[in-house]
């Protein structure tokens, strides 16, 4: 059996696992407050891109979990870095998302662009409009590459699972 003490580090989904909504799970500042302790590596891991790294420091600071930016990894950044180093800095990205994930394209150097994009970026909108799509679904018929922030079907709230990112990216 597999203890701490094998392991080098740990990574750590939020969504679900280090709270619901707004509201944190039993236990979980207590754990990473455990492992800030002992000075032991973790990174927290969410697949939601909605929020970058600095609003989730202080969404969990509101919840009572305290980890800096530095140990928070969004998809909205993953995203945001494979278009940098895939298609460079200065690409013209259409995105269908919400704040997160837009300063995590601009922080990079990337241009949002509602017009000729070269990269058309979804993740998980829940302000999306039918003109959006349409406008994001005629850019990748007309050449722009279509990269979508993660597949989740669903997402863990404090009243349920709701649709996730899948539901825009179909």
């Amino acid at each position: 059996m597999t203890t701490l003490r094998d392991l080098r580090a740990i990574i750590i989904d939020m969504d679900g696992v280090l709270y619901r909504g707004n509201t944190a799970v039993p236990g979980a500042a207590e754990f990473l407050s455990w492992l800030t302790e002992r000075s032991f590596p973790f990174l927290l891991l969410t697949n939601n891109s909605t929020l970058d790294a600095l609003a989730y420091e202080r969404r969990l600071a509101a919840m009572g979990i305290s980890v800096p930016a530095s140990r928070i990894l969004t998809s909205a950044s993953a995203t945001a870095d494979y278009v940098v180093r895939n298609y460079g800095p200065g690409t013209r990205v259409f995105m269908v998302g919400e704040s997160g994930l837009e300063s995590s394209l601009r922080e990079r150097g990337l241009i949002v662009t509602d017009e000729d994009p070269d990269v058309v970026v979804v993740g998980l909108d829940r302000q999306l409009t039918y003109a959006r799509l349409r406008d994001a679904t005629l850019a990748i018929r007309a050449g722009a590459a279509f990269i979508a922030t993660n597949p989740d079907r669903t997402l863990p709230t404090e009243v349920g699972q709701v649709p996730g990112a899948e539901a825009i990216v179909a």
